[in-house]
């Protein structure tokens, strides 16, 4: 923390008044005015405006159209916003050599533009080195940018503020301090910020432990993520009505599968809440385990189909056969077939070797033409080869495990349900 602090203050002196100026928020008119008139760095600022749906409006087609033409100029802030597009395979193929080359391309300019005093260009710089996006991973100089960025009053570097002391990412947790900053957002009126609360009076983080109050924030803030509403590649199925959620519990372990349940039960037309499905799943106060899912799904009377089985075999090529079945002859015809399958995977590199599963996602489609499943993972939307999963590739998922136990559970009559 020492070393951290020092870096801080240094850094805040090198880069002098300019760095800590007040963030002011440009008129969308005269920004979309500027990047019409060919200015890349207004059109790399457009499309993250669109991406991000800072304005209240989300458009991903918008944003990859003011992206690209800004990154072709060679413009950090279009290609920072592509290469996260391609890491998150949002309508640019996820690629990890393609991604870190148009990351790489963007670090020098974002570098130059954040000791400038750009606030969104010190954001961006801050999550190159949080994950190590085409530049060696450094958590301090991470945690640094964003402290900068945040300090001028830019929305997300605030928000990311909150997360950071609330997670303890690279600083000591700090409830205190996530209080602080999610609440400075709520007074901007920022809903995101204000469901972070209620995860904290959920947990009595940072407040008096108050689960009813959590309860009646959740509810009243909850809903569908639509930035995906209609968003389809060529060749794609997906499930109507089984969108993610807008934001995903806070709890010990992660919420995966809460997310998984909540969009299924919401499209259903039972309005849980992610805290009320922690609670059926055994009432633990951390992200619910496989078996605890279907504590909850009895709890709501969801039908279902535990899909579960060993695969293994002492022959290799048997084994491998066994895990492609699985995915071609269990998984993928029931969601062509219009049921959604909540998997278990692994995430390489695993962190937990001895579990048979990592994460959670719900399977919603399938494109037949690039065989890709389309799933919801928390509050996005993602899709992935299928062949990725029935290989060990060194980072991504995968369902490959140790113990050769596949784990899916198929919600069956799904769509007569919800006719």
């Amino acid at each position: 923390m020492k070393k951290i602090l020092l870096c801080f203050i240094i850094l805040c002196c090198f880069l002098s008044e300019t760095v800590l100026a007040e963030y002011i928020e440009e008129d969308l008119g005269y920004i979309t005015q500027k990047a019409k008139s060919g200015d890349s760095y207004y059109q790399g600022i457009l499309g993250e405006i669109y991406y991000r749906g800072e304005r209240g409006e989300h458009d991903y087609e918008k944003a990859l159209h003011w992206s690209k033409l800004s990154a072709e100029k060679g413009n950090p802030i279009g290609l920072f916003n592509i290469g996260f597009m391609c890491v998150r395979g949002e309508y640019v193929p996820s690629d990890n050599l393609s991604c870190t080359d148009l990351f790489s391309k963007a670090y020098p300019g974002l570098k130059g533009l954040a000791e400038k005093g750009d606030a969104r260009a010190q954001v961006a710089l801050a999550s190159i080195y949080r994950y190590g996006f085409g530049v060696d991973k450094d958590t301090e100089k991470s945690v640094i940018w964003n402290r900068i960025s945040a300090e001028q009053g830019f929305p997300r570097a605030m928000y990311i503020e909150g997360i950071i002391h609330y997670n303890g990412m690279g600083v000591e947790k700090d409830y205190e301090k996530a209080k602080f900053w999610f609440e400075k957002l709520v007074e901007q009126g920022d809903k995101k910020a204000e469901f972070q609360l209620a995860n904290m009076y959920y947990n009595g983080h940072g407040f008096e432990k108050d689960t009813e109050k959590a309860l009646k924030l959740m509810r009243e803030i909850q809903t569908y993520n639509r930035i995906y509403e209609g968003m389809k590649k060529e060749g794609d199925y997906i499930i109507p009505n089984l969108l993610p959620p807008k934001y995903s519990l806070i709890i010990e372990e992660g919420s995966c599968g809460e997310c998984c349940l909540w969009s299924v039960l919401q499209a259903k037309g039972i309005d849980a809440t992610q805290i009320e499905i922690n609670k059926a799943g055994g009432n633990h106060g951390r992200g619910l385990h496989f078996e605890e899912l279907f504590f909850a799904l009895n709890e709501y009377k969801s039908d279902y189909v535990d899909l579960t089985r060993s695969v293994h075999s002492s022959d290799s090529v048997k084994k491998s056969k066994r895990y492609h079945s699985f995915l071609y002859d269990d998984i993928i015809p029931r969601v062509k077939n219009g049921n959604p399958v909540l998997i278990g995977i692994k995430i390489y590199p695993t962190q937990n070797p001895d579990w048979a599963a990592d994460h959670f996602v719900l399977v919603v489609g399938y494109n037949e033409k690039t065989n890709e499943l389309v799933y919801n993972n928390f509050e996005k939307r993602q899709r992935i080869n299928a062949e990725q999963l029935v290989s060990q590739a060194e980072n991504g998922y995968s369902f490959i495990n140790k113990y050769d136990w596949v784990i899916a559970i198929e919600f069956s009559n799904f769509t007569e349900d919800n006719e």
